[in-house]
């Protein structure tokens, strides 16, 4: 006598398969970039939002530190010459509250 009795295996249950709507929904993106960008837009403007009154808070307080002004860079154009040619000009530290030059003039 063979191993199986003759009898067929139990099947599934059959399951229902996809509708054209659903097949046709599941090929299409529903990701919009403008969206997105207008959403990460808004929470950047909430953080500065949130900055601001902070430093309005701290500053009726007296406690905020005076910001250090920047150092400031002049461009000299495209003609002067810049990197090696200019030597050690490029390399020097500005003096506190004078604009300082990128490239020395020939």
């Amino acid at each position: 006598m063979s191993a199986q009795s003759g009898k067929k295996p139990a099947s599934r249950a059959p399951r229902p398969g996809l509708s054209l709507e659903a097949l046709a929904k599941g090929k299409l993106s529903t990701y919009d970039k403008r969206h997105a960008i207008a959403k990460h837009q808004a929470l950047q403007a909430k953080k500065i939002n949130k900055l601001n009154k902070l430093k309005r808070k701290l500053q009726a307080q007296g406690r905020l530190a005076p910001a250090l002004p920047e150092p400031q860079v002049r461009n000299m154009g495209a003609r002067e010459p810049c990197g090696e040619a200019a030597g050690a000009t490029a390399l020097r530290q500005p003096a506190p509250g004078r604009v300082f030059r990128a490239c020395r003039m020939s």
